[in-house]
């Protein structure tokens, strides 16, 4: 029955199988936005979106991407749970959005990046935390010779080029971390600036 369902859909004219998938849309938005509403409903529906989406496939994209994305996931204040929940599924069974990409508005997946983001320099962090107390090392000091770049204004490219390989070589974990830059024989802290001068 299954296999005659899927084979009635691909035979449909792009405005009725537009329909289809626009029904199951507003099915999965009203279950996410309204109160007192299953959310395991909208699991069912978002894998029937799934089916549609690899029949649109089939199809050469009779519908557009657009047309699968949908804003109530996009714009859901579980997202970002979702998204630690896909990121670790490859241990456990988890459901998530984030298995289905084509749900999610560009806007959405930049947020996602951002998060993932700061993830890694978190995780980042810690690990070069971990590492410099495990060799009784002083945590300032080796933060700041991993993440400062000592470079001159006339050798600029080679030494920051130079620096890069090294870390590349030896600490590739704090390119995750926000470097500054430091010019030689000036005096500056920097904040953002000096950092944005080294890399024009």
């Amino acid at each position: 029955s299954q296999r005659l369902l899927f084979g009635w859909l691909k035979r449909l004219p792009s405005e009725y199988f537009g329909r289809v998938v626009d029904v199951v849309q507003q099915f999965v938005s009203f279950v996410l936005t309204q109160p007192g509403q299953n959310q395991g409903d909208a699991s069912a529906a978002v894998l029937m979106l799934r089916t549609l989406w690899d029949l649109n496939r089939e199809m050469d994209g009779i519908l557009p991407e657009w047309c699968f994305h949908n804003s109530a996931i996009s714009q859901s204040a579980d997202l970002q749970e979702h998204y630690k929940q896909w990121v670790v599924q490859q241990q456990e069974h988890v459901f998530s959005y984030c298995s289905y990409p084509f749900l999610l508005d560009a806007e959405a997946k930049r947020r996602l990046l951002s998060f993932d983001s700061q993830v890694q320099r978190e995780v980042a962090m810690q690990e070069l935390v971990a590492q410099t107390m495990r060799q009784g090392l002083p945590v300032e000091e080796t933060f700041q010779q991993y993440l400062q770049f000592r470079v001159r204004r006339q050798h600029l490219l080679a030494d920051f080029c130079g620096q890069l390989w090294w870390r590349l070589q030896n600490k590739p974990q704090c390119l995750r971390l926000p470097l500054s830059v430091d010019f030689v024989g000036e005096l500056g802290i920097d904040a953002g600036g000096l950092r944005k001068e080294g890399l024009q």
